[in-house]
């Protein structure tokens, strides 16, 4: 039976590589690599000693994040992923509070984390947690061994010593308990909460007691359930929880609650050795080019792209890290590549298809756009140093900001069977079809996007 199931992973993992190919053609080999390694991971989790870490570098812009989290769609685990940028302020500590968030879940965290930006914590004052060039830092410890000592968290410390207070002021005054349920003794309790004098505790059943909590209870319901939650006990199921409490009268209750504080200050230790994190940065030392010229050809700047190899990238790091650091990165440094110009075109063509697609399921018009709309977009938008931001943005403007006037003009004009659009100096030309018509057209002005 787990033979088979392994099989059905590694044929998905395999439909994956040829899928993210597709949407990601200049990446080549990449997902073949990525897979791989990622291979056994997938298949067994519960078999992983250490976390698979994949470093993956490459210029600004070329598709690393988003590639890592179309993988992740693709294998259907996109419930697993946490990312941070360190580009973004408070970006970490908010990574490290989920990862908190994530502990009082499960203790054995199985999960997809990116570390995206990483090139931002390696500048002259680099954030806390990624301190240089300190290795005991909560970072470089999940890194390395997949385990996080962290402090609790305040909130849950907060709750948990708002119930112990409550109960220590009950204790205090005296308060008598049997089986959980509070002494008909401690009118002061009966008054607080409501609760009729005369009530029948002993018809109090135990299904009772931890479906409805009955009002004679030493804890409400919240308080319970606060208790529970915190996981600083250990019962697995709120019923054993509550049953365990059930035997108790108040000194042992104390005592229970003692315990539990002290596990509350005490450092969580959570296990991430079942997951994976994917590490993206750019360095752009590695790519110099970036900084002497923006005007360099896609080509130009691609052979220049095609010298970077991870023994490159490990050299640059060493200035940054101690060797000790290097090897928390572990021995996956993957090259994201960046696109030649073929590939510049082909994602232009990928990108006005999908256009034509959309707009024919929304208005029934076939819509083509001749070469010369192509051409302008790449001339436009094409700045190798800064990968695919730009083109997006200039297919944005001189494609996304053009289609609403052709979706007006084709709902003024029945009967259009296809529009085919071509390039003018300062606008669009447009021919549309009609059945057995001459063609006619309309010139749609449009600013340049330079």
């Amino acid at each position: 039976m787990r033979k088979n199931d392994n099989f059905r992973k590694i044929e998905k993992l395999t439909e994956v590589r040829y899928e993210l190919l597709k949407l990601f053609p200049w990446t080549g080999s990449l997902s073949f690599e990525i897979t791989q390694r990622l291979q056994a991971w997938f298949c067994s989790p519960e078999n992983q000693k250490r976390p698979v870490i994949i470093n993956l570098w490459g210029p600004s812009g070329v598709g690393k994040t988003s590639f890592i989290k179309e993988l992740v769609r693709e294998i259907n685990l996109s419930n697993l992923l946490v990312e941070c940028s360190a580009r973004k302020s408070g970006s970490i500590t908010d990574f490290l509070s989920k990862l908190k968030t994530l502990s009082t879940i499960n203790d054995q965290v199985n999960g997809i984390f990116i570390i995206d930006d990483i090139q931002y914590l390696f500048q002259e004052k680099p954030i806390q947690v990624f301190e240089i060039p300190s290795s005991n830092s909560p970072i470089w410890q999940l890194l390395s061994e997949g385990k996080m000592e962290m402090d609790p968290l305040e909130y849950e410390l907060h709750r948990v010593k708002e119930v112990y207070m409550d109960f220590i002021n009950w204790f205090n005054d005296g308060i008598k308990i049997e089986k959980g349920l509070v002494s008909t003794e401690c009118i002061d309790f009966y008054e607080e909460r409501d609760i009729p004098l005369n009530m029948n505790t002993g018809a109090i059943k135990r299904s009772d007691l931890i479906n409805t909590q009955p009002p004679q209870f030493i804890f409400s319901k919240r308080e319970a359930k606060i208790l529970y939650e915190s996981k600083l006990h250990d019962f697995t199921t709120y019923t054993d929880f509550i049953s365990h409490i059930r035997t108790m009268d108040e000194g042992q209750i104390k005592l229970f609650l003692d315990e539990m504080l002290r596990r509350s200050i005490s450092p969580v230790h959570v296990d991430f050795s079942q997951s994976v994190f994917f590490v993206i940065g750019t360095l752009d030392e590695a790519y110099s080019k970036s900084h002497e010229s923006l005007g360099l050809s896609p080509e130009q700047f691609f052979q220049e792209a095609m010298q970077v190899d991870s023994r490159k990238i490990k050299k640059l790091l060493l200035p940054h890290l101690s060797l000790n650091q290097l090897s928390h990165l572990g021995a996956h440094h993957l090259i994201f590549p960046c696109l030649s110009a073929d590939a510049y075109f082909q994602f232009i063509k990928n990108h006005l298809h999908l256009t034509s697609q959309k707009f024919k399921e929304e208005t029934g018009i076939l819509l083509t756009f001749e070469e010369n709309i192509q051409e302008k977009i790449f001339n436009d938008g094409v700045i190798p140093a800064l990968g695919l931001r730009p083109l997006i943005h200039t297919m944005d403007h001189l494609i996304g900001d053009f289609l609403p006037s052709l979706h007006m003009a084709a709902g003024m004009h029945h009967s259009i069977e296809q529009i085919t659009v071509r390039r003018k100096e300062n606008g669009y030309e447009c021919f549309m079809e009609k059945p057995n018509r001459n063609p006619f057209k309309f010139f749609f002005p449009l600013p340049s996007s330079k």
